[in-house]
C-alpha cells in the first residue's frame, strides 16, 4: 500500500502534550483490541493542524504497517472548490492498487459514492492502516472515506468542530510565548545572538502566536539577510495590511484568514 504522507517538516514545534495524548489514546485501543476512534484535531487558521497531523503520522507509522495515506480535502483551501467524496474515494482506491478501469464509475454519484465506499472499506478490511483527512469541510465530506474495521487509525484536522459520536477531539492551539520564539529563531536563519529577543517576542504577537505567521515572517528575514530583526518589525508595524505583509510565494496568512472569514 502506497505511504503518501507528506514530508515532516522543521516548522513543527513543541506540541508534546496533544503528541502524548493522541499516542496514549491509540496505544490504549491498540493494546485492548477496542476499535480506534476517529480523531479530529480541529483549531484556526494557521494554528498548525496539518503540521502536527502529518507529524504524529510519522511518529505512529510504525504502528501501521499496512500504509499511511494523506488526502487534502480542500475545505477551506484558496481558489479551490472542497474535494467530493466520491473524488477522494477515486484517489483512495488507486493508492491502495485498484487498476483505474475496476474503480466503479456512472451518472448516479450517490451510487457511485457508495459503491466506491464499499469497495475502500474492503480493501482496508483486516489492515492496520493510518489515513489522514486535511481540511475537512464537513463530517458528510469525509464519511464514506472511513473504515469500516477498527484497526485503521483516522486524522482529521478541521476549522470546524466536526460533530459524530465516535470521533477525539483535539483541539490545537496557539503557541505559548516562548514556544514561538524558539521557533521563529530555529526558521530565521539568525543565530540567537544576532537578534533582539524583545524584538522577536513582539514580532510573534503580531502573529498571534500562530506558527503559520511566525513561519511566514521568519522567512521573510531568512530571505532577505540585509535586513535586522528591527528591519523587519519596522515594516509589520508600519504597514497598513499587517496581514499583507506575511507572504512567502503563494502561501499568505491574508489569504487564510479571509477565506475563513467568509466562510462564517
Amino acid at each position: 500500500m502506497l505511504r503518501s504522507l507528506p514530508r515532516d517538516t522543521a516548522a513543527f514545534t513543541d506540541r508534546s502534550a496533544e503528541l502524548e495524548s493522541l499516542v496514549r489514546s491509540v496505544r490504549a485501543a491498540q493494546e485492548t483490541g477496542e476499535a480506534l476512534l476517529v480523531h479530529v484535531i480541529d483549531g484556526m487558521p494557521g494554528v498548525g493542524k496539518t503540521t502536527f497531523a502529518v507529524h504524529a503520522g510519522h511518529v505512529l507509522s510504525e504502528r501501521f504497517p499496512d500504509g499511511q495515506l494523506f488526502v487534502n480535502l480542500n475545505g477551506h483551501t484558496t481558489g479551490h472548490s472542497p474535494v467530493q467524496a466520491t473524488e477522494a474515494l477515486a484517489s483512495l482506491l488507486a493508492a491502495t492498487g485498484v487498476p483505474t478501469q475496476q474503480i466503479p464509475v456512472g451518472d448516479d454519484v450517490g451510487a457511485i459514492t457508495e459503491a466506491r465506499a464499499a469497495m475502500w472499506r474492503s480493501r482496508l478490511a483486516g489492515k492496520k492502516a493510518l489515513l489522514i483527512l486535511d481540511n475537512a469541510a464537513s463530517y458528510r465530506q469525509l464519511e464514506p472515506l472511513l473504515p469500516g474495521g477498527s484497526d485503521c487509525l483516522v486524522l482529521v484536522t478541521s476549522r470546524k468542530r466536526l460533530a459524530a459520536h465516535e470521533e477525539v477531539v483535539l483541539p490545537v492551539e496557539a503557541l505559548p510565548s516562548d514556544h514561538a520564539v524558539d521557533l521563529f529563531m530555529r526558521l530565521s536563519g539568525r543565530t540567537a545572538d544576532s537578534l533582539d529577543r524583545g524584538v522577536v517576542e513582539d514580532l510573534v504577537r503580531l502573529c498571534g502566536y500562530l506558527p503559520l505567521g511566525v513561519s511566514l515572517l521568519a522567512a521573510r528575514l531568512r530571505h532577505h539577510p540585509s535586513w535586522s530583526a528591527e528591519d523587519l518589525h519596522g515594516r509589520l508595524v508600519a504597514a497598513r495590511d499587517r496581514l499583507g505583509e506575511l507572504r512567502a510565494g503563494e502561501r499568505a496568512v491574508a489569504a487564510t484568514f479571509d477565506l475563513s472569514y467568509r466562510d462564517q
